[in-house]
């Protein structure tokens, strides 16, 4: 199960395609939600759903406008597209019920 961030960050990371990392994560929810997102939040977010085997992660090369650091980018597994997936019917059914609507999706 995934809350309502982690569902947002697993969303993020899927739209990037292999080429997300934690600040244009970061950019993009602080641009979505119309309030700054912290970095911090978004890389213990991502650790968490590496941890839970949502996610798996690559360094990428080093920068030298970084100090030689590298990035570490993230890509979205089998498991964390199916933990979107059941987050979103989650979503929609409690839509549903509250709008009176049957199944979206049909």
């Amino acid at each position: 199960m995934i809350g309502d961030f982690e569902f947002e960050v697993l969303s993020e990371v899927l739209r990037l395609n292999g080429d997300g990392y934690a600040v244009p994560i970061s950019e993009k929810l602080t641009e979505e939600r119309g309030k700054r997102v912290q970095l911090g939040t978004v890389h213990g977010t991502l650790a968490r759903l590496k941890d839970k085997g949502f996610v798996s992660s690559r360094l990428g090369d080093p920068l030298p406008e970084r100090g030689g650091r590298a990035r570490r980018y993230y890509k979205i597994t089998i498991s964390g597209m199916e933990a979107r997936k059941a987050r979103l019917e989650q979503i929609e059914q409690v839509y549903s019920e509250a709008l009176g609507w049957g199944s979206i999706s049909s």
